[in-house]
């Protein structure tokens, strides 16, 4: 609002300071713009403290701006008052448009909208014009007025608990409405109706400007099992060996972020080799391991003839041991059809996540038909994928772009779903701090990282050969593919003979170097070592290896066929191509090796980018409150 006057004091500065500390982990960590509205009594210093916050969020690098409710008053202020005299019944949260204030800061919650139109309060004119609220680079917005407590899609409430009668003094030295007994009724009148809005806050900030923040109420649920059969699942993976990428990063990542949230969780998975029954991860999560069919690895494609045994032995175990779980939780299509089994026999429910999608994968690989089936056994995989579209109870998809997949190939019309990325542990990967020093490793200077398992889903070969034509011109630059499983399998050490004979095809021996096996605690020093990172798979659900590298700091180029794209923006934060088109792919490679500054302009935005969306303990938070959401709703079902 135009003309209106703040009289800051020291103890809204000092309001501001603890609030802030108390939630600048979630500005930080918020994959949307932030939002908070502070809210109380005329005089009570909202203006003042939101003036103040917002000037300490700024100075933390978190662009804010503020909206103030006066703004969208019916009237404006001067005739509102007038109209107050003849009509006192209309004092209230109906002065105001409170249902355009919510419009708006839903919309302040869509990334993709970067101006607002919004109304403008001239006080001294005593008018209601318009202005644009640009909201690009934004990354926190203060909403503040008498009743923004009621507002809807807010992430943080504070209210100030100073009364009306407390504030005369700091009203009289405001001077902006007359201190006469006519506003004293008014405010009288406001004051029955705000003190109720105490109760809705996060955060009250005392009479004295110290603050006190509501304990959150108690979760339902607590104890939470969950299903990853595949691979080898251990506190500490090796990452790299026969199915053990992204997927089984992100059951343990997440299960350890919704453990520090106060919840216990069991993580089944099938035992195999000299590995232990169960085996602590952290304070609250443990492994347990339910054999079926032996002590030998079973890649995934070949393990499905054993899940039976697995339901049956894994009902065994928890009868035996007396366990009950709030939620199941299912990951891939084989523990979805364990998780659609065992409950049945239950009489409860699950959840799941698939991870990828059989019919999808079987679309963009291609190949001989014949040889897919034999390789993948896509026709049992995508029957099963069916029964549990049916059984779940809801799903939560890695991207938007899993869902119409899931429209598509599976008729899937039901909307109990939530979108949410994989994660990121940011304490690991992250840029070097100040006085930090670089690891020491064996690669060129100016390098194009790319890590992984050597698949035929992971598009090397579009990598190598767009990096061929690219080294025509480019004389300084060189490809690191690392990774590989630790133990390869003949198919993967196939694909490895494939890349070679292409890179010998192509003359490139001494501008393509393979790493061994890169330990997990090095994987970070490669990102941020590296001139850029490219994701070049033909098929990718997610693309964690993006995330990760972003996080570390490090530019990326990312494949149109990821489901990571969908939270992308071309060159903004990344730059997005097709893999397959050679020409494309090395216009990347050119553009980001001799523009240093879009380089670096990438380099920034893709890292915001990766604290605001990827963070595990956001994630667990929204996953925690989606399984809430189901769990009550079966409550009430009983």
């Amino acid at each position: 609002m135009k003309g209106d006057k703040l009289l800051i004091r020291t103890y809204h500065t000092r309001a501001a300071k603890a609030i802030s500390k108390s939630i600048i982990h979630e500005v930080f960590s918020s994959y949307s713009r932030y939002t908070i509205a502070i809210g109380g009594e005329s005089g009570s210093g909202k203006s003042e403290t939101a003036w103040e916050l917002a000037k300490i969020l700024n100075k933390k690098g978190f662009k804010t701006v503020i909206i103030q409710q006066d703004d969208y008053f019916k009237r404006p202020p001067k005739t509102n008052r007038e109209f107050r005299y003849t009509h006192i019944g209309s004092v209230g949260p109906g002065e105001v448009k409170l249902n355009l204030l919510n419009q708006h800061v839903k919309k302040i919650k869509d990334a993709n909208i970067r101006k607002l139109h919004k109304p403008l309060v001239s006080f001294d004119k005593d008018l209601i014009g318009e202005e644009i609220l640009h909201l690009s680079g934004i990354r926190a917005v203060i909403i503040e007025g008498t009743y923004t407590n009621i507002l809807k899609n807010v992430d943080k409430k504070i209210f100030l608990s100073r009364t009306y009668k407390e504030t005369k003094h700091s009203r009289a030295a405001r001077k902006r409405d007359k201190i006469d007994k006519y506003t004293e009724k008014i405010l009288s009148i406001e004051h029955k109706i705000i003190s109720g809005h105490k109760k809705l806050a996060d955060i009250i900030v005392n009479k004295d400007f110290s603050i006190t923040i509501k304990k959150e109420p108690e979760r339902k649920v607590k104890k939470i099992c969950v299903l990853s059969v595949h691979g080898y699942v251990d506190a500490k993976p090796i990452l790299g060996k026969t199915d053990t990428g992204g997927q089984v990063t992100y059951v343990l990542e997440l299960s350890k972020a919704m453990a520090k949230k106060g919840c216990k969780v069991d993580l089944y998975t099938r035992k195999f080799g000299n590995k232990k029954r169960i085996e602590q991860v952290s304070k609250n999560v443990r492994i347990i391991r339910i054999p079926c069919n032996g002590s030998k690895f079973i890649p995934k494609e070949k393990l499905f003839p054993y899940l039976d045994t697995f339901v049956n032995n894994m009902e065994r175990f928890i009868k035996k041991e007396g366990l009950r779980y709030d939620i199941f939780h299912s990951h891939y299509w084989d523990a979805g059809y364990v998780a659609m089994k065992l409950t049945e026999r239950l009489d409860y429910f699950f959840i799941h996540t698939f991870h990828s999608l059989g019919s999808w994968k079987k679309e963009q690989m291609g190949g001989d038909p014949k040889k897919m089936e034999q390789l993948y056994y896509f026709k049992r995989r995508i029957k099963c994928e069916k029964a549990i579209f049916k059984k779940t109870e809801a799903l939560v998809m890695t991207s938007t772009e899993m869902i119409t997949r899931a429209r598509r190939f599976y008729n899937y019309i039901k909307k109990n779903y939530i979108v949410l990325p994989a994660g990121v542990n940011m304490d690991f990967f992250r840029p070097l701090k100040k006085g930090e020093k670089y690891r020491k490793i064996d690669v060129p200077q100016n390098y194009i990282f790319w890590v992984g398992r050597f698949a035929s889903n992971k598009g090397l070969d579009y990598l190598l050969r767009a990096f061929a034509e690219t080294v025509k011109k480019e004389k300084d630059l060189f490809l690191v593919l690392g990774g590989g499983s630790k133990e390869p399998q003949e198919e993967e050490k196939e694909i490895k003979r494939e890349l070679k004979n292409i890179i010998d095809r192509y003359k490139i021996q001494n501008r393509v170097y393979f790493t061994r096996h890169i330990k997990d605690e090095h994987i970070p020093s490669y990102y941020r070592q590296a001139n850029f990172f490219v994701l070049s798979s033909k098929f990718e659900p997610f693309g964690m290896t993006a995330a990760e590298a972003m996080a570390s700091g490090c530019p990326v180029i990312v494949s149109r066929r990821a489901g990571i794209r969908k939270y992308l923006k071309n060159k903004v934060n990344c730059l997005l191509v097709n893999p397959s088109n050679k020409k494309d792919l090395s216009w990347a490679f050119r553009v980001l090796n001799r523009n240093r500054n879009f380089r670096e302009k990438i380099r920034k935005n893709g890292l915001q980018l990766a604290r605001s969306e990827f963070g595990w303990m956001k994630i667990a938070a929204r996953s925690l409150n989606f399984y809430e959401k189901h769990f009550e709703d079966f409550l009430e079902s009983i």
